[in-house]
């Protein structure tokens, strides 16, 4: 094999890989976007809406706590954040990078202030508070940089994130 056939198989080989590593690294791309769960409720009594964006490589996924089924009243909202590492078309693996409450009244403000929730005794409304690490309640709030995986399947209206079988709508 000549020197010259060496070297366009050595490029050949070398683009090919990182193509596709580029590629695995942002396959998410094609679910970059906002996506919104409509308000629904767990076993506890709980009511909530979810809100997903994706970008690139950024996952950001609120929580909206309301007071009542109709979900008109909201009290209290729970961010998680994502760095985005991979993506195999049906499932991401991410880092974690931060968790956070915001109170919005002033009375749940008050009482998170009163159990110290999170170990944390200065809640402020309408100020979001890093809960990175802690212990809230019963939950184990996720390390900085702590590896978590996501399975998703999608169409082109929904996104099917975990085992939830609700769906998440795009928005435009």
């Amino acid at each position: 094999m000549s020197f010259l056939t060496r070297m366009f198989l050595r490029i050949l080989v070398t683009s090919i890989a990182v193509f596709s590593f580029n590629q695995q690294a942002h396959a998410s791309e094609n679910l970059a976007g906002d996506y919104f769960q409509a308000c629904n409720g767990n076993h506890e009594g709980d009511f909530y809406e979810q809100h997903l964006n994706i970008l690139n490589d950024t996952i950001k996924w609120k929580f909206i706590a309301y007071e009542d089924e109709s979900c008109k009243t909201p009290y209290l909202i729970f961010l998680r954040e994502y760095k985005n590492l991979a993506d195999d078309h049906s499932k991401i693996t991410t880092a974690f990078e931060k968790a956070s409450y915001v109170s919005l009244t002033d009375e749940v403000t008050k009482s998170l202030n009163m159990i110290h929730y999170c170990g944390l005794n200065n809640w402020k409304t309408h100020v979001a508070r890093d809960v990175t690490g802690l212990k809230c309640d019963d939950y184990q709030q996720r390390q900085l940089g702590e590896k978590e995986s996501f399975q998703y399947s999608s169409t082109e209206s929904q996104l099917y994130w975990n085992d939830d079988q609700i769906g998440y709508l795009k928005q435009d």
